[in-house]
């Protein structure tokens, strides 16, 4: 099912979102040694640069590690569950700013979206230790 290289892929992104290799360091937190050595074909990223670098590109993480048939565009339901991660991170950390904004949002889920969110909240609280 594989068949473009994340190589192209990456090269792919930048090139959709013109975007340079030290712009995505920025944005994405991944050095820009190991982004020339992604697009050399040196190696291939791991999960945690891959989710990174997608996020930074807004590209969908399964089309850039290469799979057909797989929209490059994030879905709405990502980019939600990345928006939550971030929100509660800040809370876990302390950003009391955020606090409000945060529970205003989890006042407007469903059940089922709660249970993404407390499923996340664990996630960090197990990083965290």
């Amino acid at each position: 099912m594989k068949k473009v290289s994340f190589a192209q892929r990456l090269r792919q992104a930048l090139e959709m979102r013109n975007m340079k290799q030290i712009t995505l360091s920025k944005k994405s937190g991944v050095s820009r040694a190991l982004i020339s050595a992604y697009l050399k074909g040196d190696y291939e990223a791991k999960q945690d640069k891959i989710f990174l670098l997608a996020k930074a590109l807004d590209v969908n993480e399964t089309w850039l590690m290469g799979y057909e048939d797989i929209s490059a565009e994030r879905s709405d339901e990502i980019k939600s569950e990345d928006l939550l991660m971030e929100a509660a991170s800040d809370f876990l950390l302390g950003n009391s700013n955020k606090h409000n904004d945060l529970m205003k949002k989890i006042a407007l889920l469903d059940d089922k979206d709660l249970i993404v969110v407390e499923n996340l909240v664990d996630s960090l609280l197990k990083i965290k230790d």
